[in-house]
């Protein structure tokens, strides 16, 4: 681009440095690499059209790709464990923290499919987390952030004789933890997804029904009662079942399996979130639900979760060079090592005792 003269001119681009040095992490190790810097006197700005064109961002250290292989890990590890499994030196935790908070999966494509199904029935299962969070200064004392669930499926299936599963499952939070935003999630999801003039039965296990007759008779018997600790068992019971009527009846009157929404929150959740002890910020739980949640509906964690700030208005002018460059060794896919094998094992010994092998 720098021999392009006429094309920069009608571009109102002026060198200004050349053969400034930059280093990018990338998945095949650091990159280093030279570019010009120009003057735009059009916009009034200095560009680099070569970090344009590849969509480098400014004082960006670690490549997208890369970044979204942190992020992937760290669904399901910790900040270091993720770092180490993808295997780049020269990354910290608190990256591994970055590439977090800029992912951006506001705009979900996955939620809606090309064409809906007809279904008469619709299970939804609606609960929520709880959270440990990080007090800001290091604040003594506790704090807690209630993380919503819905998980919508189409009904149940039996693996065994004692044993159900769901069926298509696809589970929705919300990044801000706004309930209402949530619901509105859920109904665009359904309404994108199924024929809802065709579903019969929306499953949320509540259905109204006439339960006098059953208020009637627990007052008696708690009446009758003459122990005053019994009575106050017997009538926490009747309270405990009258509160939960609609719940009973359709348990035993309707064919509609147990609820799961416990075993939904504990794998999809609480699993990373909660189990263990640790403590999240507001900002990266909301995230890394998200993310979480976008990898458990069947989803790849690539770069496209990073918005693509290349430049094409500079590529005619790099493409006009005499020089052809073969970018195939990128569209290889990455080599997984098998660390049981026996020259993996043999590698790693020896990397753990290279003191004693150069007598150092």
């Amino acid at each position: 681009m720098r021999n392009q003269k006429k094309d920069r001119k009608s571009k109102g681009l002026v060198i200004k440095e050349k053969y400034v040095d930059r280093k990018v992490i990338t998945c095949l190790g650091e990159l280093e690499y030279s570019r010009d810097i120009y003057f735009n006197k059009v916009e009034n700005v200095y560009v680099k059209p070569i970090d344009s064109i590849f969509g480098i961002e400014p004082y960006e250290r670690i490549c997208k790709n890369v970044k979204a292989d942190l992020v992937d890990k760290a669904i399901d590890n910790s900040y270091e464990k993720s770092k180490n499994l993808v295997g780049v030196p020269n990354i910290s935790r608190q990256s591994v923290r970055n590439a977090i908070l800029k992912s951006n999966l506001d705009n979900d494509k996955s939620m809606v499919v090309a064409e809906k199904k007809l279904l008469k029935e619709l299970h939804i299962y609606a609960d929520e987390d709880h959270v440990h969070l990080q007090k800001p200064n290091k604040i003594k004392g506790r704090a807690c952030q209630i993380v919503p669930l819905v998980t919508i499926t189409e009904g149940t299936e039996n693996v065994s004789k004692s044993r159900r599963r769901t069926i298509n499952p696809y589970h929705i939070v919300d990044s801000s933890f706004d309930t209402s935003s949530l619901w509105k999630k859920v109904d665009e999801y359904i309404v994108g997804n199924y024929e809802v003039d065709e579903i019969k039965k929306i499953e949320r296990l509540i259905e109204s029904n006439c339960k006098d007759e059953a208020i009637m008779y627990m007052s008696e018997l708690c009446s009758d009662i003459e122990d005053e600790r019994v009575q106050n068992r017997c009538c926490n019971a009747c309270n405990y079942i009258i509160n939960n009527w609609e719940g009973i009846v359709n348990r035993y009157t309707l064919d509609i399996p147990g609820s799961c929404t416990e075993g939904q929150v504990s794998h999809v959740l609480s699993e990373r979130f909660s189990r263990n002890p640790m403590g999240w910020s507001k900002e990266i739980l909301g995230k890394l639900s998200v993310l979480r949640v976008h990898k458990k509906n069947g989803n790849k964690i690539d770069s496209s979760i990073y918005s693509n700030t290349g430049n094409e208005q500079y590529r005619d002018c790099v493409n006009k060079t005499n020089e052809k460059l073969n970018w195939s060794i990128f569209d290889k896919e990455k080599f997984i090592f098998d660390d049981s094998s026996a020259t993996r094992i043999l590698i790693k010994g020896i990397g753990c005792n290279r003191s004693n092998i150069l007598g150092s």
